[in-house]
């Protein structure tokens, strides 16, 4: 790959912080070209900072999951990391990094039940040494329910009560998500379940219906190797 005169860039006080034009201004990457008879396999080539920006945000946002694969989920849940990492300044040197657990949900049963959403494996981790892991969630997402009126979908965010359909009728209905611990061998597992229930104020009777759109996401040692299955 050519090496670009990065002393010279310095030297004139060519270091922005902001660009001159994002449309049109050009960053310099490395393609991986094995394939050519360049000693260190990479080729130059360039991108307007507008569409490097882009496509770096779309890979960093891209889940490899099922659409209406398995049911009940219409987007099949997965595990990716975010944005978040947490650099620790005391002596402990305890980074964090940030992974969310994300899906689209039916919900078209009895009123109260619950559903399996996935299990977050950590692997390798020393129980005897560290403890198991106390992680907090912060859960996001939007429910989206029909309504009487042929072809509408009404939403609205997430909340402690949202509205739905039960037996035919508008009411109310609760979501709670909990996950539950376990140990196998050097891994420590983590169940989500989404609990499905009426509000307590809720007066009507029979299959709930919904769709719940949501995202869970923690924060855990970066050293340690996560996955997920569902």
């Amino acid at each position: 790959m050519d090496i670009l005169n990065w002393l010279y860039i310095k030297r004139q006080q060519l270091i922005k912080t902001t660009p001159n034009n994002a449309q049109t201004d050009l960053v310099v990457l490395g393609a991986e070209v094995p394939f050519t008879k360049r000693d260190d396999g990479y080729q130059n080539y360039a991108m307007t900072l507008k569409d490097a920006v882009h496509a770096g945000c779309v890979a960093n946002n891209t889940l490899e999951t099922g659409v209406f694969d398995i049911y009940p989920y219409i987007v099949t849940p997965t595990l990716s990391k975010t944005c978040t990492r947490i650099v620790d300044t005391t002596p402990a040197k305890l980074n964090l990094q940030g992974w969310k657990v994300e899906g689209m949900i039916l919900l078209d049963g009895s009123n109260t039940y619950s559903e399996y959403l996935g299990t977050v494996t950590i692997e390798n981790y020393n129980t005897n040494l560290l403890g198991l892991p106390n992680l907090s969630w912060k859960v996001t997402g939007s429910v989206e329910t029909p309504t009487i009126l042929p072809g509408v979908e009404y939403f609205e965010p997430l909340g402690l009560f949202n509205s739905v359909i039960i037996g035919g009728s508008g009411d109310y209905a609760q979501f709670g998500f909990a996950t539950f611990p376990t140990v196998v061998g050097d891994n420590f597992e983590l169940d989500v379940v989404l609990f499905v229930g009426p509000a307590p104020f809720t007066s009507g009777s029979g299959n709930l219906e919904a769709i719940v759109s949501f995202q869970l996401e923690t924060l855990i040692d970066e050293n340690l190797n996560v996955t997920f299955t569902v």
